[in-house]
């Protein structure tokens, strides 16, 4: 009993404690076998960064393996990140994909669909930021200098980083990986300037939205010059050492420029170190009062300084005869500088050993590299004086050779003429210089035969045997080339030069080549350019030309009325020159003759036969076809016939025409042209609606000259069509355009007033026709508007209104609107004409010129006369014999008041008489 009562008390003890561990309710009890899953994170509300790893976690209940997926739309559509993934793990890593979105979930479900699936709450997905700090636009850094770049991120690892000089044209990388998190990167920047410079950083993942800056600037520091010397007044001399100076700041080196024609032109100097602040140099040989020195930076050229005002370089001036002046023993060894004119050819083979002088004196120059001088080179010459038989002369030094540079070629300076006399007792006045002597003849000496070889001859002149003359003949084979004795007397011309002699000492005179051994003739000079029949333009430059004998300086004339005046053209030029370049005067004429004489002997002079000098012509096409604007300011000259009576109450305002083109004047005082006028018009070219017209200049006035009377020129008829669609070929000229009628606008009443009236011709609407009618007291006399049709003739116009442009007619007077006539009468009255017969004068009434035809039944003496009504004679028209047929015959009425006058055709004893109406 014992025994069963414990076992029983024992089991009873087991439920009860096994009851407590397992839970307090059946339900409990129940729960601890179903499958079950619980998300951890994310939970919502999180703002995960894409591209970035992040661990989902959950924990799970009885779950062997889960799925995970993930929505971007608030849970309507699921994306798997994993299909199956061990529950036990806790955990999945996730790349959050680039899908930005703010509606973002988890889902984790169990793969054996045990356990119910759980989501998130909604968390973003948001792209990785970039934010550039540093620049961020507007600075103005220094080229080469260092600034930092400076950046914030969220989410991003590495950047690249780029720059642009030119607002995002083109790019150039600064770093190509750079660790996003360190925020700044240091940069040296290029040594490029540019004011559109940006600064990009990108994300070399891409995920980012690259960060830029504004524009902002790279520039140089400020560079600054400022020339201190020379300041300007200074003077200095050719060959004077001068200390250039300046100030700078942010520049490595000068460009040093000199200017001898005010800041014209320059030339450099050197390059120096800014840093020196001076530079020596020696003024060079460009004597000028307009000097300037300019220093710059020598990589930008508009960072410059120059002296404040001009200073001066002066030449060392010496003539050859303040040289020559010299006390001979103490100076030599002295550096000269000396300008003159080469008179010989160089007598040595090797090196230089020729003469030369100025207007002063002449030296002898001896050093140097062989030079090959030519006569009537101007030279420099920079040596040092050396004495010669007792004379100083130009020579090298012990450790320098002569510099000889040419300045200009020209002519040989004229000889002196002299006597041997004169060379005897003043040789020291010609020493070195070209002289001639006339009428030498040989005494004794030989001839010198051999290249190289050298003779004096023993001479007289003209035939004084006291005049003894030694003449030095040297014969290398670049001075006289001919071993040919001249036949004798000659004049001799050549260096005079001194010679030695044991005892003795004087002066000779050395010839240089053949030619200057001359037969001795009468002086003379003779024209040769321009001759009878020349003609000539003015305004041209032509060479007066003449040659000439033993005359220095030859003064030339000119004469336009066959010789009777003259006037002076150049009063004295060099007679060797051969030439004179004239400019032909504005003086017309068929009757001009050029005169040259000896400036000294007006009775040596030479003159050629008649030659023209025409005026330089233009026809009026050839003006009108210059380009406008090039040409405007241009002076000309036209001739033409005048076409209108003057537009303009006190100054030309008028239209001519030639044979290719019309045009209008404007300018002057008052002329009062009449058409029918030939005339010669000086004046400007000048642009008026974009069409060239003859007028005023700034300073001067037309200038025109009436060469004669005559008829107006026949209009040319012409349509409406022609003249809208080739007005250019018609500007200015007088036309005739048939049956106008008029569609708007009002006929002007009062003097001195303009209307343009719309007219139509021939019917045509089409046809539009702008009629400018004006009527100042000369012009339209009458106030009565004509009735529509007329055929009306004027002059063709350019206008000129908003946004429109082309050409209009402008009548002269009331008579240029003509009353129709029938086809046959209008086009051919000629042909009405049969026998002896007068026709009606056309047009009727006229202003102030008509036409009168007639025709004859046989041939006679014929008269045609006007006559006023009360029988005066007022015109003769006609008076000669003419034979059988018709004719016409114009008449100009401009002398005559307005009336009835009466015309009488007269043919032996048959008359016929008529009326015509002037109306102006």
């Amino acid at each position: 009993m014992r025994i069963i009562f414990k076992s029983t008390l024992l089991l009873a003890i087991f439920l009860l404690l096994q009851s407590v561990s397992m839970g307090q309710t059946a339900a409990e009890k129940s729960n601890r076998y179903v499958p079950e899953i619980k998300l951890t994170s994310p939970v919502g509300g999180e703002s995960l960064v894409i591209g970035k790893q992040y661990n989902i976690t959950w924990t799970s209940t009885l779950v062997t393996s889960v799925k995970i997926e993930y929505s971007t739309d608030n849970g309507a559509n699921w994306f798997e990140i994993v299909a199956s993934t061990v529950a036990s793990a806790k955990s999945y890593p996730w790349v959050i994909p680039n899908l930005p979105t703010d509606s973002g979930k988890i889902r984790i479900s169990d793969v054996a669909a045990q356990a119910t699936a759980v989501e998130s709450a909604i968390f973003k997905l948001v792209r990785p930021t970039l934010s550039l700090t540093s620049p961020i636009g507007a600075e103005n850094w220094l080229i080469n200098s260092v600034h930092n770049i400076t950046w914030t991120t969220n989410g991003v690892d590495t950047i690249k980083i780029e720059y642009s000089l030119d607002n995002g044209t083109n790019w150039s990388t600064i770093a190509d990986k750079v660790s996003a998190t360190l925020g700044t990167y240091s940069w040296t920047l290029p040594a490029t300037t540019s004011t559109t410079v940006l600064v990009n950083i990108a994300d070399i993942k891409g995920l980012a939205i690259p960060a830029q800056s504004a524009v902002f600037t790279i520039s140089k520091p400020l560079a600054t010059i400022a020339l201190t010397a020379p300041a300007g007044g200074e003077k200095y001399t050719v060959g004077q050492s001068v200390d250039l100076k300046w100030t700078s700041a942010n520049i490595a080196t000068v460009k040093l420029e000199f200017s001898s024609d005010s800041m014209t032109t320059w030339s450099t100097i050197a390059y120096a170190p800014a840093a020196a602040g001076t530079y020596t140099g020696t003024v060079p040989n460009s004597p000028s009062t307009k000097c300037f020195v300019k220093v710059s930076d020598s990589t930008d050229a508009a960072v410059s300084s120059v002296n404040a005002s001009a200073f001066t370089i002066e030449e060392q001036k010496l003539t050859i005869a303040q040289i020559r002046a010299l006390p001979a023993t103490s100076t030599a060894g002295t550096k000269v500088t000396v300008r003159g004119i080469v008179n010989s050819p160089n007598f040595h083979a090797t090196k230089n050993s020729f003469y030369m002088q100025d207007g002063t004196a002449g030296i002898n120059i001896y050093g140097g590299t062989s030079y090959g001088p030519t006569p009537g080179d101007s030279i420099v010459v920079v040596g040092w004086l050396m004495i010669f038989n007792g004379t100083l002369e130009v020579s090298d030094s012990s450790t320098n050779l002569v510099s000889i540079t040419k300045i200009a070629s020209g002519s040989a300076p004229a000889p002196k003429v002299v006597t041997v006399a004169e060379l005897n007792a003043n040789g020291e006045n010609y020493e070195s210089q070209l002289i001639t002597i006339n009428t030498v003849t040989k005494v004794s000496g030989t001839w010198p035969l051999a290249t190289g070889s050298t003779t004096t001859l023993r001479c007289t002149a003209n035939g004084v045997t006291t005049d003894t003359l030694l003449l030095v003949v040297k014969k290398p084979s670049e001075v006289i080339s001919s071993g040919v004795e001249p036949v004798w007397p000659k004049h001799v011309t050549g260096i005079a030069t001194q010679y030695t002699t044991t005892g003795t000492g004087g002066y000779q005179i050395m010839p240089r080549y053949v030619a200057d051994f001359v037969t001795p003739i009468v002086p003379k000079v003779t024209l040769t350019a321009p001759v009878a029949g020349d003609i000539v333009k003015a305004g041209e430059v032509k060479n007066i030309t003449w040659t000439s004998a033993f005359v220095s300086t030859v003064k030339i004339e000119l004469s336009t009325d066959s010789a009777a005046t003259w006037s002076t053209i150049i009063a004295n030029t060099p007679a060797s020159a051969g030439t004179y370049a004239w400019t032909v005067p504005n003086t017309p004429s068929t009757k001009c003759f050029i005169r040259i004489s000896d400036s000294t002997n007006a009775a040596l002079n030479s003159v050629a036969g008649a030659f023209t000098i025409e005026e330089l012509k233009l026809t009026i096409a050839q003006i009108r076809a210059l380009p406008a604007t090039s040409t405007a300011g241009t002076k000309v000259t036209v001739r033409g016939i005048v076409n209108s009576p003057n537009f303009h109450a006190t100054k030309n305002s008028f239209y001519m025409q030639d044979g290719t083109a019309g045009i209008n004047i404007y300018g002057g005082t008052s002329y009062g042209p009449t058409p029918g006028d030939s005339i010669v018009v000086v004046g400007w070219l000048m642009i008026f609606n974009g069409t060239l017209e003859v007028s005023d200049s700034s300073t001067s006035l037309v200038s025109i000259t009436k060469i004669a009377s005559g008829t107006a020129p026949a209009p040319k008829e012409i349509t409406v069509a022609e003249l809208n669609a080739n007005g250019e070929n018609y500007e200015s000229q007088l036309i005739k355009v048939l049956k106008v009628s008029k569609v708007s606008g009002t006929w002007p009443l009062a003097t001195g007033s303009t209307t343009t009236l719309r007219c139509i011709a021939n019917d045509v609407t089409a046809d539009t026709l702008l009629l400018v009618v004006k009527k100042p007291s000369e012009v339209l006399s009458s106030g009565v508007e004509p009735v529509w049709p007329k055929h009306v003739t004027g002059i063709a116009t350019q206008y000129t209104t908003t946004g429109t442009g082309g050409y209009q007619i402008m009548p002269r007077y009331t008579a240029d609107f003509e009353v129709l006539v029938s086809v046959e009468n209008e086009k051919s009255p000629a042909q009405l004409l049969k026998g002896f017969a007068l026709a009606q004068n056309y047009p009727n009434p006229f202003n102030p010129a008509t036409t009168i035809m007639f025709s004859l039944d046989k041939p006679g003496m014929v008269t045609l006369k006007v006559y006023s009504i009360l029988g005066t004679e007022v015109a003769s028209l006609v008076n000669e014999y003419k034979s059988e047929g018709n004719y016409s015959v114009s008449f100009n009425a401009s002398n005559l008041t307005s009336g009835v006058y009466i015309y009488k055709l007269q043919a032996g004893n048959q008359s016929i008489t008529k009326k015509l109406t002037l109306m102006k």
